[in-house]
């Protein structure tokens, strides 16, 4: 079934969206969406209606002093997000009764983070830094976050995603114009160029045998490009025409792709 929840507009604690960046749910099957609206909280719905929304940082309250949210959740419900304020990229841990801050690094220009969960709830997040740009990992080990530099060969503007595979270890696509794949096997990390130019809103998706796919726009072309693994490099196809908006990549039990895209306006 399909269910309107909030609508398009300035965040204004009324349940409007003006960039979705992601949506998780809790224990209760509550759901909280981020958004990049530079708020301090995030939305909350029930399946029924729209919810007040939950602040994540009572020091950085009002419109402009956060951004770029990330949200996931655990299988057992906790919720996880990774915000950046003017100075640092911050996490921020919901219980169900309460948030627990912590800050993963400080003194940077951040942005563009992403979150994503791995195997023994090891959390796991890329986001790219300025002065000099650089594309960064992050790793929490239940006590405290280590981070360490990823690719230094990067603009001034990225998309980061990230996904993890069965064996824990993470893998990434990043970039604008040049978007490029990493993945970690334990030890190191090693990239990849999926397209060298005209690339934008990367999305990344594992096979079951941890085999990535990006998804991409090409704003040369205007298509929506599907890139696949061939095991050494990616293969790019056309999927669709996209005038402009963004888009969402998964692949569904059978392995097979599944590409959403809108042509303007909203993530999906």
């Amino acid at each position: 079934f399909i269910t309107k929840m909030g609508k398009f507009g300035e965040h204004d604690g009324d349940g409007k969206f003006t960039n979705v960046t992601g949506v998780a749910l809790d224990s209760n099957g509550t759901i909280y969406a981020a958004d990049n609206s530079g708020n301090a909280d995030v939305q909350k719905f029930s399946t029924t209606e729209y919810k007040t929304p939950v602040i994540i940082d009572e020091t950085e309250l009002g419109q402009g002093t956060i951004g770029d949210h990330s949200i996931t959740s655990s299988n057992n419900g906790i919720l996880s997000v990774i915000y950046k304020r003017s100075d640092a990229l911050k996490y921020a841990k919901w219980n169900g009764a309460f948030w627990s801050l912590s800050t993963i690094e400080t003194g940077i220009n951040s942005y563009s983070p992403a979150i994503a969960i791995g195997a023994q709830e090891t959390l796991h997040a890329i986001y790219s830094v300025s002065s000099p740009n650089r594309t960064k990992y992050a790793k929490w080990n239940g006590v405290s976050w280590s981070t360490s530099t990823i690719d230094t060969s990067v603009g001034s503007q990225r998309y980061d995603v990230i996904a993890v595979d069965g064996a824990g270890n993470p893998h990434i696509a990043y970039g604008e114009g040049n978007i490029k794949y990493g993945r970690y096997d334990g030890t190191s990390w090693s990239t990849y160029t999926v397209t060298d130019s005209d690339g934008l809103f990367p999305q990344i998706a594992l096979s079951s045998k941890g085999e990535p796919y990006v998804a991409y726009l090409d704003f040369a072309t205007k298509e929506v490009k599907l890139a696949i693994w061939n095991g050494a490099s990616f293969n790019s196809t056309a999927v669709a025409q996209m005038e402009g908006g963004s888009l969402n990549l998964a692949l569904d039990g059978y392995d097979r792709p599944q590409i959403v895209y809108t042509e303007k306006g909203i993530n999906p």
